[in-house]
């Protein structure tokens, strides 16, 4: 399990590592040459996304997501377990249908051929590569819960 949050992790820092480098790009284009980089928001709107859906896998399994603890704290050991259990099978529900909903705009997006602008570069896999993140964040999640179930 620790090799996949790796990957999952190195996943995500790439992508986010290539929305700095586009974004790196387009602005020194624009006050060098004084041209911008065609379809560079887009490309980077589209791999940020991607980072930050993959991000979400391992944050959701390791319970590193924003949390607020004024219940929480407040209730016996039992009702913590409780509420941490509802509160991921709610997360894992939520991210089932989010990856869902993705993945089918993904291959709509690809049946369409919808691409973008300026470059004409296919939209559905990013879209696609989206919905795996989802679907893996679900999947992490999910699991979590039986953790959680089993007491680890």
């Amino acid at each position: 399990m620790a090799n996949l949050r790796r990957i999952i992790e190195v996943i995500a820092g790439l992508f986010f590592a290539f929305v700095a480098i586009i974004t790196l790009a387009a602005a020194a284009s624009r006050v060098t040459f004084s041209l911008g980089l065609p379809d560079a928001n887009e490309i980077a709107r589209l791999a940020q996304g991607i980072a930050v859906l993959w991000g979400i896998s391992v944050a959701s399994f390791e319970g590193r997501h924003v949390t607020v603890d004024i219940l929480y704290e407040r209730l016996p050991k039992v009702g913590r377990w409780a509420l941490d259990m509802f509160a991921t099978l709610l997360v894992a529900i939520f991210l089932s249908v989010a990856a869902f909903m993705t993945m089918k705009r993904g291959i709509e997006a690809v049946e369409t051929g919808l691409t973008t602008n300026e470059l004409r570069i296919l939209v559905g896999p990013f879209w696609l590569l989206a919905g795996a993140g989802l679907v893996a964040a679900a999947l992490l999640t999910f699991i979590r819960a039986v953790y959680l179930w089993q007491g680890k």
